[in-house]
Parts: C-alpha cells; sequence; structure tokens
C-alpha cells in the first residue's frame, strides 16, 4: 500500500495538480474577458478545471491549449494520454524509474534470479525523506474529508424539528440562511423567518442548483479540493466556481421573472446575508454566500443579447475543449528527431524481456513469464561537456526490478542478485547497470554501450565518473579533440578539496593588494569551490594577453603547480597547467550580487574578501577589542568600542563586497533596559546596555547588497559630517568593565 502510494497513486495527484493549476490560469483569463457576458458561461469554464482535477489522462490532440507550453505527455492504453510532470515509479517521482530492459548489445542472454538476504533494502520506506511527502499529502486529504463530515454533521444538528412545507421544501427554525442538502433526494431548506413574499425568488433559485445538478457538482469539487488541498490555486477556483454558481442561479431567477423583481430579489438577499457561512466545510450543503457581490451582479444585469450569448458559447465550448485536451504525445515528433530514442528510458523499455530462466529451489532450471518491469533509481550519473562532438555524451545507471508468474518462495538465493518486497526481483545485480549515451541538442539519444551488473563508481575505479566516461568516449572513437586544456583544468578543479593548499592572491590597479594561503579558513570556502566545479567551462581559442586589462585580477592556484586567472567584468578565464596556458569561458547562473563582473571573477573575489575579512579579525572583532580603562564613563568607553568594531569595513581593499568609504557610530546610554536587565539577573551592576547607530557609505554596489538587512534604510539623520547617499542600520549591546579593561558585545536588534 506504502508502495502504491509513494511510487503511483502521489505522483499522479502531483501531475493532475500542476496540469490544473496551468488550467486555471486559462480560465482566470477567459473569465476576465466574460465578465460582462451572462455568469453561467463563466461557472461552465469550471467544468474543464474539476475534469483536470479528478481525471489522470484525457484524449491527445493538436488544438490543446496546453501544447503552447511544451509540456511532458505520455502516451497511455486506449489511446489516451496523461502529462507526466513528476514520472511516477519513483519515490514520488525524485528518482525516475519505469521499465526496464535486460539486454545490451546482441542476443538478450538468459537471466538468473535470487532472493535476497534478510539485509535487503525495501522498495520504500517511510524512513526515507521521498516517502515524507505523500504520507504528509494522505494526512491532510484525511483532515479535509474528516472536516467535511464533521461540518455535515453539525449542520444536521442544527436541523432537529423541521418542518416539511411542501414536496422537498423544508422550514428550519435554526438556521439564517436557505440551503441545499443532500445527493440522491435533495432537499431545499429554509429560515422559517423567511418572509412569504421573498420565498418565491429563494425557492425558485435554490430549485435551479437541483436542477443544474450543482449539489453534485459541489460534491466532486470539495473532493478535488480534498485532494488537492496543497494547492493555492485550486483553493481559489473553488472559492470562484461558488461565486460563479450562485450569480448564474441569480440570473436564471431575474430571467425567469424580468428584471423589475431585482430590487425586492436584492433586498432578500441582504436580509439573508448573516447567514452566508453555511457552507464553510459542508460538502453536501451550500446556501446563500456573498451577498455583497450578489447583489451588485443582479444590480447591473441585463437581458443578455442573443449573439452577445452565442459567442461567450462559442468561446466557452473553445476553451473547455483544448484545456480538456491533452498535446499529441512526444512520440508523435520522434520522425524529426535526431538521435534513435527520445530518451533513455525509451530505449530500455524497447526490450522488455517476456520470460526469464531461474533456478529453483530443487536445483532445477526453470522459466517463467514476465509480469512487470519496473526501473529503480533511474538517474544520470555523468556528462563530458567539454569535447567537440555533435552531442553530449552521458553516463545513466539503474536497477532493473521484474515480477514473475512463479512462487517467489520457489526461487533459488546465490549470488549477488536480491529479491525486493512484493515479489519483485532485482536482475541487475547489487552493482545495478550502466548506459552510456549520447545526447544530441533536440533532447534524443543514440545508445552507445549498455553493462549490466556493474555501477558508476567500478566503472571510474574510484576516481571521478565523469574523467572515467570523457576518457572511456575518447579511447572507444579514436576522438581528435581539444583534449589537453579541459583534461588538465579538470583534474585542477577536482583537486581542490578542503585541506589541499592552495594560495588566493588579489591584484588592484596593477598593484599587489594581498595573498592568503589559508584559503579553507573562509566560512564560504566550500561553497566558493563547488560554484568553481558546477560551472559551464567551455574551451575558447587563444587569447592575446594585450586584450586584456589585465591590472585587475584575482589568482587561484596551486604552490608550484597550476593557476586559474579571473578578471573583472569578464567570462573569460585563463588557466595555466604545466603542458601550457588555455583560455576558457566560464558560465553559471548565480554571480552573488556581482552580475557585471563575470562569474569565475565573482567567485574568487568573493572567496578572496571573506580571507581578508577574517585577518582583519573582522568577523571576531565584536569580541577581541578591549578599551583600556582610563576612568572614562561606561558611554564614553562604548563610543570608541563601536567605532573600533564597525572601522573594520574601511580597512578592506576596494571592490570587497565588505567595503564602505564612510563609517560613523552614535551610541546611545539606555539606563532604562539596564535596570530591567539587573532586576532580571541578567546583568551585573558593572554592565551596561547601548544602542548603537551605524552611518555608512558602501564603496560598491556588492557592499550595499552585503549589508542591506531588515533593520537597514536610508540615513534620517542631520549630522552635516554625513555624505549623501548614506545608509544606516541600528543594533543592541553591552559594554562591561573588567579587570583588563572595557570589553563589549553587540547582539542585534533586540536584548
Amino acid at each position: 500500500m506504502l508502495e502504491y502510494l509513494t511510487r503511483e497513486l502521489f505522483p499522479m495527484i502531483l501531475n493532475m495538480s500542476l496540469t490544473a493549476s496551468v488550467v486555471i490560469l486559462l480560465v482566470l483569463l477567459v473569465r476576465l474577458a466574460l465578465r460582462r457576458a451572462p455568469k453561467v458561461f463563466s461557472y461552465a469554464l469550471w467544468a474543464v478545471v474539476l475534469f483536470r482535477l479528478l481525471c489522470p489522462v484525457s484524449v491527445g490532440a493538436g488544438f490543446s491549449l496546453l501544447g503552447l507550453l511544451d509540456i511532458p505527455v505520455r502516451e497511455r492504453e486506449s489511446g489516451a494520454s496523461a502529462v507526466e510532470y513528476v514520472r511516477p515509479g519513483g519515490a514520488f517521482g525524485l528518482n525516475e524509474t519505469s521499465p526496464a530492459a535486460p539486454a545490451g548489445d546482441g542476443e538478450t542472454p538468459d537471466h538468473v534470479i535470487f532472493p535476497n538476504s534478510p539485509a535487503a533494502l525495501d522498495v520504500v520506506s517511510p524512513a526515507r525523506p521521498a516517502a515524507v511527502l505523500p504520507l504528509v499529502w494522505l494526512a491532510g486529504v484525511g483532515g479535509m474529508a474528516l472536516y467535511g463530515v464533521g461540518s455535515l454533521l453539525l449542520l444536521r444538528r442544527r436541523l432537529v424539528g423541521t418542518v416539511r412545507l411542501e414536496g422537498n421544501l423544508w422550514l428550519a427554525d435554526h438556521t439564517r440562511s436557505p440551503f441545499v442538502l443532500g445527493v440522491l433526494r435533495p432537499r431545499i431548506y429554509l429560515p422559517s423567518s423567511l418572509e412569504e413574499g421573498e420565498r418565491e425568488y429563494i425557492i425558485l433559485h435554490e430549485r435551479y442548483h437541483i436542477r443544474r445538478l450543482d449539489h453534485i457538482i459541489k460534491l466532486l469539487a470539495f473532493g478535488a479540493l480534498c485532494l488537492h488541498w496543497f494547492n493555492p490555486l485550486v483553493w481559489l477556483a473553488f472559492v470562484l466556481a461558488g461565486k460563479d454558481m450562485e450569480m448564474s442561479c441569480d440570473e436564471a431567477v431575474l430571467k425567469r421573472l424580468g428584471g423589475d423583481v431585482r430590487a425586492d430579489y436584492s433586498a432578500s438577499l441582504l436580509s439573508l446575508a448573516t447567514g452566508r457561512t453555511i457552507i464553510a466545510g459542508t460538502p453536501l450543503a451550500f446556501g446563500e454566500g456573498d451577498a455583497k457581490g450578489r447583489i451588485k451582479n443582479l444590480l447591473r444585469w441585463k437581458r443578455p443579447r442573443l449573439w452577445v450569448a452565442v459567442c461567450a458559447g462559442l468561446l466557452c465550448g473553445l476553451v473547455i475543449a483544448a484545456c480538456a485536451a491533452n498535446p499529441p504525445a512526444d512520440d508523435s515528433h520522434n520522425a524529426d528527431r535526431v538521435g534513435s530514442w527520445a530518451d533513455v528510458e525509451e530505449f530500455l523499455r524497447s526490450e522488455d524481456p517476456e520470460e526469464l530462466t531461474y533456478i529453483t529451489v530443487d536445483g532445477d532450471t526453470a522459466e517463467a513469464q514476465v509480469l512487470d518491469v519496473r526501473l529503480d533509481d533511474l538517474k544520470k550519473d555523468a556528462e563530458v561537456r567539454d569535447l567537440e562532438l555533435d552531442g553530449t555524451p552521458e553516463l545513466w545507471s539503474c536497477a532493473r526490478l521484474v515480477r514473475l508468474d512463479t512462487d517467489p518462495d520457489r526461487v533459488q538465493e546465490m549470488g549477488g542478485m536480491e529479491r525486493w518486497k512484493d515479489g519483485w526481483f532485482d536482475i541487475s545485480g547489487q552493482g545495478g547497470c550502466l548506459i552510456f549515451a549520447l545526447r544530441y541538442e533536440d533532447g534524443s539519444y543514440d545508445v552507445l554501450r549498455f553493462d549490466e551488473a556493474s555501477s558508476g563508481m567500478e566503472f571510474a575505479n574510484g576516481g571521478s565518473i565523469e574523467n572515467a566516461l570523457r576518457d572511456w568516449y575518447i579511447e572507444q572513437y579514436g576522438l581528435d579533440v581539444l583534449q589537453t586544456g579541459p583534461r588538465t583544468l579538470r583534474a585542477a578543479l577536482d583537486s581542490i578539496k578542503d585541506g589541499e593548499s592552495f594560495q588566493l592572491s588579489l591584484t588592484v590597479n596593477g598593484e599587489a593588494a594581498g595573498s592568503y594561503d589559508n584559503c579553507w579558513d573562509a566560512s564560504n570556502a566550500t561553497y566558493f569551490s563547488n560554484q568553481l566545479k558546477g560551472a559551464k567551462w567551455s574551451p575558447l581559442p587563444p587569447v592575446e594577453w594585450g586584450d586584456f586589462l589585465a591590472d585587475d585580477l584575482v589568482t587561484l592556484s596551486e604552490v608550484n603547480g597550476w593557476s586559474i586567472r579571473a578578471f573583472p567584468g569578464q567570462s573569460k578565464v585563463q588557466f595555466q597547467g604545466p603542458e601550457g596556458v588555455f583560455w576558457f569561458q566560464v558560465e553559471d547562473t548565480e554571480s552573488y550580487g556581482m552580475e557585471d563582473m563575470g562569474f569565475a571573477y565573482s567567485c574568487l573575489r568573493g572567496w578572496f574578501d571573506e580571507l581578508e575579512y577574517e585577518a582583519l579579525d573582522g568577523y571576531d572583532r565584536n569580541m577581541s577589542v578591549v578599551i583600556p580603562d582610563q576612568g572614562q564613563g561606561h558611554l564614553a568607553a562604548a563610543e570608541e568600542y563601536c567605532r573600533i568594531v564597525e572601522s573594520a569595513a574601511l580597512s578592506v581593499t576596494s571592490g570587497s563586497k565588505y567595503k564602505f568609504s564612510f563609517v560613523k557610530t552614535y551610541v546611545e546610554d539606555d539606563m532604562e533596559q539596564t535596570e530591567h536587565l539587573r532586576e532580571w539577573g541578567e546583568l551585573e551592576e558593572h554592565q551596561y546596555a547601548i544602542r548603537l547607530t551605524t552611518v555608512f557609505v558602501p564603496e560598491n554596489q556588492t557592499a550595499l547588497n552585503w549589508s542591506m538587512a531588515g533593520n537597514t534604510g536610508g540615513y534620517t539623520g542631520s549630522d552635516p559630517e554625513v555624505p549623501e547617499g548614506a545608509f544606516e542600520y541600528y543594533r543592541c549591546g553591552y559594554v562591561s568593565l573588567e579587570a583588563d579593561g572595557w570589553h563589549g558585545q553587540i547582539v542585534g536588534t533586540g536584548w
């Protein structure tokens, strides 16, 4: 049950919810265009949303509006198709899993299946993070359902003592609003206080609800809300559809009785407004809600012209059809693709085994039909982006599982094969299997090699899987590629590891601004190194050094080894190794607020800035500054302490993310807070509470971005020493007189 929930049901719900979200947004746009049309057309549009929320499949059609968004579609049986943002079969889709293929090049060999030892892994374990979200979703569905049932039971208690008026009309003493309750035999309940003259409009309105089967639609809508409770767009659709439902019934009453009754009808709605919350959580009952909006709609209502109704009906019909249909499945475009397969999974699906050979517990050889095939943990382990090829080499891995039409207990256990729970057998062994593929620009694939019972780590022999894949491809196909530069660069990047010795140096205006060997002392060193490794490094033709203004650069180097030089405002980077000088273009989506500085430069400069600030004791200065006791008061000591602490930003190199060109501090004594804290036992007699305001001018945009926080804003004072464009932030702190002098601590925006 848990396996089905995690691998099948929850991914299906996510796909329906994501698809319905797109349709809801489209319906909201069309609903705006129909705001002057009869509300029955707006109400009709929500039918396609309800369909998408409850039905996981649809038919494919070229006129589908979803085709404009290039959404992923998979063919299903009987010509139906399903949108699959999240692939079923994995841990709610985090790992793409699907049917597996047991064969590689040549003939499909016989397979021997073995049960698992007691240490076998479960297919799905509640302890895995991937299993938590489906369980949370299921709990939410249960909570919504219980709330709906509970609300219905409470409503029924209020109906004790109701009296039949006629037919399905009932009078109730304990309700102030009319409503419909029931599914197969819906009843209309009217407040006993309702005036005779008001009943005609209200009864006609409620009968329109029943005639249109709104009580059934409301039940389905609440069911959809229970399933998709996590989606805010579904809540919005539920509310707006309810309003359109009520307004369309109001307009039907006016159309039946004529516009002359709108004043009396509006007055009735107004008198019933206090009871509008009847249906807050009751799916089987709905009544007179949103009186204000409905009255406004009644007052604007005009009998629609025929051509308006016809146009609105055609528009609704087209939108409903276009949103209900799926785009043609991806397989319809296969004729135009470069590679043989739409994806790696399609290759594996193409060779599903129909029967397998196994060893019985009696030692005999037997054959069994394969009932089902799937992949577990299908994922891409590596890709190589620096070869001059028509496509990108990729390495994929997976475990292949099958279910047989034989008693699992009759299968002999031996070797490294595993028997999983629920009768599944892993036929790929503990190592899994590898797929060597070439991906083209259109996303299609050619499969180059398929290895059974092998893993990426075994293939790489303990080294980098990406490097092993690159070497295999070059050796296998005898390529004359850009080997030296990319190979030595990748080796250099792979060698950037915590504990290894490197040097970061900065040159500003042609002069050395600083150099640090303790690169791993920076708080974000690992983050910066990972960003460099994960960036896209594209080889470039040789670049003349004179083309660069090399007065400003930052260099990361290995002692007596390679070096990487990056330049402000440039995506080009120079790499120098034992085999020569090479140039690369480095790209990534992040640049830490230094969008105009170039990605590689921003990474290395940010890394250098942290080392420099650390060397200036910028991070620990708050605790290390001691003001000599010369008989001055605590306020004077606090002013000197804060000035020294905040001055670190003046000492860093120009261009640093910490660099301020002006800093001035203002300290206020807070004796009231001091007394309170002493009363609470949090301060001693030699300790004092203070308030600090720091006024500063950031030297560059990066420094401004780095300094901005919730308590930072433009300078509001009138000190003539403060330059224009200054900012300020405030904090609280303490100073205390110790044996060696005055100590301080700045703690934040509050005590």
